[in-house]
């Protein structure tokens, strides 16, 4: 098994057509090592990936109080996205930030949404694994006044628009 990893700490963003024709899934894995989350689709975008692990992309978590999660841990798309032959294995969506502003009623931020995946476009998924994903965990809300935060949902993949999965 070879194992690329992200020399980066960026996303990589696609905003045109573009193909990531992998030997296997078996054989190369793309490791984003917990530190980022490894694709954004941007919409109008057609992106084709086959024969690859993407493994250990985090999305990142919220920053100020309250904030949410971020959505897919190992992709966003908002374009259109074939996957076949993929493995998915340990991505996480962003976490809900804490609440920590004393004396107001705030909650904490949602989790983040799809460990491996948050679709807002068309996705279609053909022979392809997810293990370990998980979705963002919700914060913690201001001590004895506000609400924990929502954790995410979609462990393996969350869905906001057309999908269609076949093995």
């Amino acid at each position: 098994v070879s194992e690329v990893v992200f020399a980066s700490t960026q996303t990589i963003t696609s905003t045109s057509d573009v193909t990531f024709d992998g030997p296997g899934a078996n054989i190369v894995t793309l490791n984003a090592h917990e530190d980022f989350g490894a694709f954004v689709i941007a919409a109008g975008a057609t992106v084709r990936m086959s024969g690859l692990t993407i493994a250990n992309a985090f999305a990142a978590n919220g920053v100020n109080d309250g904030d949410p999660g971020q959505n897919g841990g190992a992709i966003r798309n908002a374009g259109t996205l074939h996957l076949d032959a993929m493995a998915f294995t340990n991505d996480v969506a962003g976490q809900g930030q804490d609440n920590n502003i004393s004396g107001v009623q705030n909650r904490g931020g949602d989790g983040g949404k799809g460990g491996a995946i948050f679709n807002s476009g068309t996705l279609t998924v053909t022979n392809s694994t997810f293990n370990g994903n998980r979705a963002g965990k919700g914060g913690w809300g201001t001590l004895g006044n506000g609400g924990g935060g929502t954790g995410g949902f979609g462990g393996a993949i969350a869905n906001a628009a057309t999908m269609t999965i076949t093995n």
